[in-house]
């Protein structure tokens, strides 16, 4: 677990794992070590 001392480093969206799903729904995944961010973009 992250201590109060430590940042996490935002990372661009250019460097996401971006996947179209067979909906057409659009999804960007940030990995991190100890946890993941899913982000459906806003257009």
């Amino acid at each position: 677990m992250l201590q109060d001392e430590e940042l996490i480093e935002i990372i661009s969206h250019e460097t996401a794992i971006s996947v179209t799903k067979s909906t057409g729904t659009q999804v960007a995944y940030f990995l991190y070590p100890e946890f993941e961010i899913h982000v459906n973009p806003c257009q």
